[in-house]
């Protein structure tokens, strides 16, 4: 847990000369104080991009509590899975016991019953972390379902845990804050959304009262055969859900043509498509597009494969 390394200083592993050095460097304020005790040049320091910088930082403040793990966001950042990211950010240490916090910029969590830890490399050093399934479940106890289902989604289809390991955990949870939250993300998460948009579409379309969803879906025309795998389908209203990230045509210039074609052949079969882009998740207009058309009638058409969505 304490052993750093690359660009943070750690006064502990400096002689008497090389501390008094170093305090002096801090009082010019060439140094950036990053915990009690550890610092960085502050133009290595300014050379970091946020994200880089909270990592440095929570790394840290970390290796000054030794009993304690990164979690939540602060583990979620280091593990690579997706997170609404944050300016200034607090940093996340959990405990095996309640511990009140000591700092403005650390909150203390409590490490539950379904909690595990694993200890990663960084550019800074190795420290302690909770591993993928628990900090997915955490993120979804604390966060709410849809930021569990986007990082638990993408746990799942890069294999960092399977659905069974986040089902078996969170039903550990027993009375725990947020238990009702995780097991709900747990049982909604699977591999097939492709994006974490998708995976926020997916957890909303839930929370929302829909059921019969699926993903992935190949849509078939009588004579057309083959006409587009859809990301979602809700084959009780004939609605099919496209998401159109920012960077989905911009390696393809044709594809947007191609896509519209698709739209046209999709439509022609009675089928309403609704198109989505980032703005309209933001903003919810893609529920009031879906309630509006909640109660269509189903498209008489062939699909198959895809995955129910829960």
């Amino acid at each position: 847990m304490d052993v750093l390394g690359g660009l943070i200083i750690d006064a502990r592993t400096l002689n008497a000369s090389q501390r008094a050095r170093l305090y002096r460097m801090r009082d010019q304020r060439k140094l950036v104080i990053l915990a009690p005790g550890r610092f960085m040049l502050m133009s290595d320091y300014n050379r970091l991009n946020e994200r880089q910088q909270e990592t440095a930082k929570s790394i840290a403040l970390a290796s000054t509590r030794p009993s304690s793990a990164l979690s939540g966001r602060s583990a979620a950042h280091l593990l690579g899975l997706p997170y609404q990211f944050r300016r200034r950010p607090r940093t996340e240490l959990a405990y095996p016991h309640k511990r009140p916090p000591t700092r403005e910029d650390i909150t203390a969590r409590t490490l539950g019953p379904h909690a595990r830890l694993m200890q990663i490399k960084t550019d800074y050093g190795h420290v302690n972390v909770t591993d993928y399934p628990t900090t997915c479940i955490d993120l979804a106890r604390w966060y709410g379902e849809v930021t569990g289902v986007q990082a638990m989604d993408y746990a799942i289809r890069n294999r960092k845990c399977s659905k069974n390991e986040l089902l078996e955990r969170a039903a550990l949870l027993n009375r725990t804050t947020g238990a009702a939250r995780a097991r709900v993300a747990a049982k909604i998460a699977n591999a097939a959304s492709e994006s974490p948009r998708e995976s926020l579409i997916k957890a909303g379309l839930y929370l929302r009262g829909y059921r019969n969803v699926w993903q992935q879906v190949n849509i078939e025309g009588v004579r057309e055969g083959f006409i587009a795998r859809v990301d979602f389908y809700l084959p009780s209203s004939g609605v099919v859900v496209e998401y159109d990230g920012a960077g989905k045509y911009a390696a393809d210039p044709g594809k947007d043509r191609r896509e519209y074609r698709q739209t046209v052949e999709l439509q022609s079969l009675g089928l309403i498509v609704i198109r989505v882009r980032a703005e309209h998740v933001q903003d919810g207009r893609v529920w009031e597009l879906l309630a509006k058309h909640r109660h269509a009638a189903p498209a008489a058409l062939e699909w198959y494969g895809g995955v129910r969505a829960f």
